[in-house]
């Protein structure tokens, strides 16, 4: 895997722009060896001080374009990195949004910023430097054969610690990588958890739960870490022993006449300067590995959810809505969740599912909304299938109250707006007075303009239902889906929230509540009974109170209902 399957071509150009630049540096880099070797083979043996003088400010001059130089390529480098953050930021989001939580956003992002930083790293520098070493070991050569196999000798000596310290480091840092993330989920759950862990007395369990992922990796980091470590000790010496043989045997064949004194001192320094990039390499292989690693789950992430082809737009939806043989099968599950649904909501109708837990209640919600995508069969809008939508513009047109609430870490009115910072006053406002929200927002600390914190504080469980129905409803959508949206409300919420209903099918939205309540099927025009992931019976409103109050109404032929006791007792509620 390569950097380019992550990378736009904006930041793949400035890679090669850093590249010609890398280029221009370690030819700057010879000024040193030469400017030495000219130092003891011409300015010592002539005693010109007019040669010494142009040969120290030629060799000023080149190093001050190579100081520049140097300063604009870590420049660019970490604009590269910023732009790669930036582009893949959105890309990512989707990703683990598209996943259903399976992606974690938060270790995505961790591997993104954990790429940008190795880009500004010495390694990074260094993995842009090996490319050179050949031509310095060239050069080293070209002084004295001797020299030069001497070098090339300690160079493979160096390549081949390299792929011993690959193979050895590899599986502990990626199983301390594993561990890590693994230990990340615990503490996440348990902060959003934290109350049940303090009711139940769960806290010693989950901090050995937490403190076992911990240590493991730890454990897995520190064993990569000593490995690393007698490696880079290793490299070392063998980079000093060759620098000390290069002295040695530079001396050796001066006594020979075979090189001069000046030869000895630039090729060390060029020598130097091929085994420098093997050795930090060696040194710094663990946030090498890391940012492998973290590039590889970003790809495999990016390349789950890639971006899906420009739609057409389709008109606004009038918001009629037709399941046709839907089945859906969760990752991982067995049987199915849906079997084979097939009906048909009318623009305009207001419909109320009712049933036992499991029956797939909440699973109908999400597909009619799009936020699931049915394993078999189509569901339509206005005839379209909803996978035709571009997600963008058909959410503009749904409304969505999810049966766990959740407010985003903004105001209250960003929230309802759905973060729409170019969000018309006049529209938040509508969906607040819709939602029958507009008092309660009013009485809040400041208001509209009220931030919403960690677990949606400072408002209560039922403010938050009611500032999420609100976001549901700004637009205002044509279809509209409720799951559980009275699960926290007390008898006047209930009240405001038939009063919503009936004022969506007045505005002719199409309306899905999901309730166990009976008090919201005042508002309904129509009520289906789920069970085991199939329609049992659809009746209208009328019919299914008469029901569930006992008195004795005629049902279609084959319609099963459901069982009366449970009903009957959420009717009496």
């Amino acid at each position: 895997m390569g950097l380019s399957n992550v990378m736009g071509r904006a930041a793949m150009r400035g890679l090669l722009v850093v590249a010609a630049m890398t280029f221009i540096l370690n030819l700057l880099a010879l000024i040193l060896p030469v400017y030495m070797l000219q130092i003891y083979d011409r300015v010592l043996s002539s005693a010109s001080m007019p040669t010494l003088v142009y040969l120290t400010l030629i060799a000023l001059g080149g190093l001050a374009i190579l100081g520049a130089m140097e300063s604009i390529r870590q420049v660019v480098v970490q604009r590269i990195g910023a732009r790669l953050e930036v582009d893949l930021g959105e890309r990512l989001l989707a990703a683990t949004v598209q996943s259903g939580g399976r992606a974690d956003a938060a270790a995505l992002g961790r591997d993104l910023t954990q790429a940008r930083t190795f880009l500004t790293s010495p390694v990074f520098s260094a993995l842009l430097d090996l490319p050179f070493t050949p031509l310095f070991l060239v050069l080293v050569f070209l002084i004295h054969p001797a020299l030069g196999s001497l070098v090339l000798a300690g160079a493979g000596v160096l390549l081949v610690i390299t792929i011993l310290n690959q193979l050895m480091v590899r599986r502990p840092q990626e199983r301390s990588v594993r561990d890590t993330a693994t230990a990340g989920l615990f503490l996440a759950s348990f902060t959003r958890n934290h109350e049940l862990l303090r009711a139940m007395g769960m806290l010693p369990t989950a901090a050995a739960a937490w403190g076992g992922a911990t240590a493991a990796a730890l454990g897995a980091q520190d064993r990569s870490v000593r490995i690393n470590a007698v490696f880079t000790g290793i490299s070392r010496f063998i980079r000093m022993g060759v620098q000390i043989g290069i002295l040695g045997l530079g001396a050796y064949l001066t006594l020979k006449q075979e090189i001069t004194a000046g030869m000895i001192f630039a090729t060390s320094l060029v020598a130097a300067r091929a085994l420098t990039p093997i050795d930090n390499l060696i040194a710094g292989w663990k946030g090498l590995l890391q940012t492998l690693i973290g590039l590889r789950t970003v790809d495999r992430a990016l390349a789950a959810t890639a971006r899906p082809n420009a739609r057409t737009r389709l008109p606004a939806p009038k918001g009629h809505l037709a399941f046709e043989k839907v089945v859906y099968l969760p990752p991982g599950a067995p049987e199915p969740t849906l079997k084979g649904i097939s009906l048909t909501i009318e623009a305009g109708e207001a419909v109320c599912l009712v049933g036992p837990s499991g029956a797939g209640k909440s699973t109908f919600a999400r597909l009619a909304v799009g936020a699931l995508a049915p394993t078999q069969g189509t569901v339509r809008l206005d005839g379209s299938d909803l996978e035709n939508w571009d997600a963008v513009d058909r959410g503009a047109h749904v409304g969505y109250l999810p049966q766990d609430v959740e407010l985003l870490p903004a105001s209250v009115a960003q929230n309802i707006a759905r973060l729409d910072t170019q969000a018309p006053t006049d529209q938040v406002l509508a969906a607040a007075q819709l939602a029958g929200v507009g008092e309660l927002v009013k009485r809040l600390p400041d208001g509209y303009d009220t931030r919403v914190g960690l677990g949606g504080l400072p408002l209560s469980g039922g403010q938050r239902q009611r500032v999420a129905l609100a976001r549901a409803l700004y637009g205002p959508p044509r279809l509209v889906v409720l799951d559980e949206p009275n699960a926290h409300l007390d008898r006047d919420g209930e009240a405001a929230l038939n009063a919503t209903i009936l004022q969506l099918k007045r505005l002719g939205a199409t309306v899905i509540v999901v309730s166990q309540r009976a008090g919201v099927l005042q508002a309904v025009d129509r009520v289906l009974f789920m069970r085991d992931g199939q329609v049992a019976a659809s009746q209208s409103r009328d019919e299914a109170l008469a029901r569930m109050s006992g008195t004795s109404v005629p049902v279609a032929a084959g319609a099963e209902m459901p069982a009366r006791p449970a009903v009957a007792r959420e009717a009496r509620a």
